[in-house]
């Protein structure tokens, strides 16, 4: 991987918006070939939030991690056994990708630890917890995009929140344990206490 060398581009579009990549594609054995794309895009974006997160100190981003990994950014490997040009390889690969991201979320984030299912009725029940996990996944996607930040990701949102807490105190709702930033941050997703709602106790 360190040596690799691209052998040929391509422009994938979605929506309004469209980056370059670039690939190279090498057969393997039994008629499956190897193919490695690197999209420009993700690849200055996610060093420049790398560089981002070193500057804030946060934990484990290092200057040292960067030189090592700033080839790399934004590299997808796929292994096929179709006949697919790499463009189109690489855009059915990006469609399934939101599938594979939310099945990690509910695995590793949501704690779903089990998705095997024998029992009709729980298997039901468990489909409508997912349902709604991921319709509020949705949302939270939606409201992390409003701040415009990629180093604050869904996750990080969810460890913020949960340490808020809003108790009724003399007729009076009112939002405690938490950081007047992180209540700045929840206004530019979206959330603010409404006009009955006293903030008590922020930092």
């Amino acid at each position: 991987m360190a040596t690799l060398k691209y052998t040929g581009e391509f422009y994938y579009r979605r929506g309004r918006k469209h980056t370059r990549v670039e690939y190279m594609e090498r057969e393997v054995e039994d008629g499956r070939s190897v193919v490695v794309c690197r999209d420009l895009e993700e690849n200055e974006r996610t060093r420049y939030n790398y560089l981002k997160c070193i500057d804030e100190e946060k934990s484990g981003y290092t200057m040292e991690n960067f030189e090592k990994n700033r080839d790399f950014f934004g590299v997808s490997v796929l292994l096929t056994n179709t006949k697919l040009c790499a463009a189109d390889l690489f855009i059915n690969y990006k469609k399934r990708l939101s599938l594979e991201t939310f099945y990690q979320f509910l695995k590793n984030s949501a704690d779903f630890n089990d998705l095997k299912i024998e029992d009709y009725y729980k298997e039901q029940g468990f489909s409508f917890i997912m349902l709604i996990t991921g319709q509020i996944h949705h949302y939270l996607e939606e409201a992390v995009k409003k701040l415009k930040d990629n180093t604050t990701s869904v996750y990080d949102a969810l460890t913020m929140a949960r340490f808020m807490k809003i108790h009724l105190n003399n007729g009076a709702w009112n939002v405690c344990n938490t950081r007047a930033k992180d209540l700045e941050l929840m206004k530019k997703m979206g959330f603010e206490p409404d006009g009955q709602i006293a903030v008590a106790g922020s930092l």
